[in-house]
């Protein structure tokens, strides 16, 4: 028997790019999945683009929310999945069998957290703005600024149920969630090395105009878990430095 996924959309005004990634979610392969849908009380034609497209497996709340991570808590905890993933909603997954593989690799690993590629786009999915393949984990690569890329994460609901995002970040809640968690010394985390998320330029963590948020957040998250924390925080902006250099576009 398949494991059961979740996978959680934010929706916000998302019309421009959504019928896209309902799309690209549908035709997945993997029949074994529910897909959670948070809309922020959207103005424009989101909604309706959503229900021009028939999906049996599927939950869709309306309603004000406190922003990106107030609406991913809401949806892990009304997820039924075993395994629950996130697809923003201008994002894809690069091939048909993406949950196929995850579901293969989260069980035969027994993991807690599952994370993947991510190669970043601005309209042509071929063409990378940056190609971020962070490799395989381990604990000491935190303090040199490394971390995986959230959006690629797929995470036990078990393991999530008593484990939310801190709603009171804007941009960086899911730093704070990651080094809370990968710095444990009792937590199973995988990486599957030959899956791509796609995201596309223009959401709230690529926003350069909110970057000064993000980097006070940043910073101050970091003043939680290390004695110097300048130094992961320049490490960490290094490293995002060289996922530029060859791809840019």
């Amino acid at each position: 028997m398949s494991a059961k996924i979740s996978i959680i959309t934010p929706v916000y005004n998302s019309s421009n790019f959504l019928e896209y990634t309902l799309k690209n979610l549908y035709s997945q392969t993997y029949n074994n999945f529910e897909h959670v849908i948070i809309d922020n009380l959207s103005t424009d034609n989101s909604l309706k683009i959503v229900n021009n497209f028939k999906f049996k497996n599927r939950l869709i709340i309306s309603e004000k929310d406190n922003g990106v991570y107030s609406a991913l808590n809401k949806g892990i905890k009304k997820s039924n999945g075993e395994i629950v993933g996130l697809l923003h909603s201008s994002d894809l997954y690069y091939s048909s069998d993406y949950l196929d593989k995850v579901e293969k690799i989260f069980i035969k690993e027994k993991c807690d957290i599952l994370y993947t590629n991510l190669h970043q786009f601005k309209t042509n999915i071929n063409k990378k703005f940056r190609v971020w393949n962070p490799g395989f984990y381990k604990k000491s690569k935190i303090k040199f600024g490394w971390m995986p890329p959230h959006c690629t994460m797929f995470v036990s609901k078990k393991f999530y149920e008593n484990n939310l995002y801190d709603e009171k970040y804007l941009i960086s809640s899911d730093y704070d969630w990651i080094l809370k968690n990968f710095l444990k010394n009792d937590i199973k985390i995988a990486y599957a090395n030959d899956l791509i998320y796609l995201q596309r330029l223009g959401g709230l963590s690529t926003n350069y105009k909110k970057i000064h948020i993000k980097l006070l957040e940043d910073y101050n998250i970091l003043s939680k878990f290390f004695f110097l924390p300048i130094l992961p925080f320049i490490f960490k902006r290094l490293l995002k430095l060289s996922q530029f250099k060859k791809y840019y576009d």
